[in-house]
């Protein structure tokens, strides 16, 4: 069930057979992020649709998988915000830069806070996320990762 439609793509909810696809096309920064973990890249994908109430899927008009979003409860009023891309995230580059507060504000209903992990040399998602407002936390993360978050007072 398609949510939100706009000219280069549309959002829907996330359904578990994106899992699959969108764990074999992962785009190389998230791949990287995601191994540093010490995780897979289909145990990534599987636990952020599992552990989300609030997920998403991104396509382009030609049906090629773009991303998946969402964020779970990690306490009653702090969620983790994820987003895990594909190549084609560049194809819709001026579609998140107009729209993608809205998502994340969003996202953030019921939650004071929302948070998650970045690795330092994903450059990408770190511009992205100052853009979107995060504030960049100086607590312990594993060696190479920072953690942020998005609302509250920091």
């Amino acid at each position: 069930m398609i949510v939100t439609e706009y000219p280069n793509c549309s959002i829907s909810l996330m359904e578990e057979s994106d899992i699959t696809e969108l764990a074999e096309n992962l785009r190389n920064q998230d791949v990287i992020e995601i191994s540093g973990l010490g995780a897979t890249n289909e145990f990534a994908c599987q636990q952020s649709y599992l552990n989300s109430n609030k997920k998403f899927t991104v396509r382009l008009n030609n049906n090629k998988l773009v991303a998946c979003f969402g964020v779970g409860s990690v306490t009653d009023d702090i969620g983790m915000i994820w987003m895990l891309g594909t190549k084609y995230m560049k194809n819709i580059k001026d579609t998140l830069l107009k729209h993608g507060r809205d998502w994340v504000t969003h996202l953030m209903i019921g939650y004071d806070f929302v948070y998650n992990i970045v690795h330092t040399q994903n450059t990408v998602s770190i511009r992205w996320l100052k853009w979107l407002g995060a504030k960049f936390l100086d607590i312990p993360a594993p060696d190479g990762y920072q953690y942020f978050r998005l609302g509250g007072d920091v």
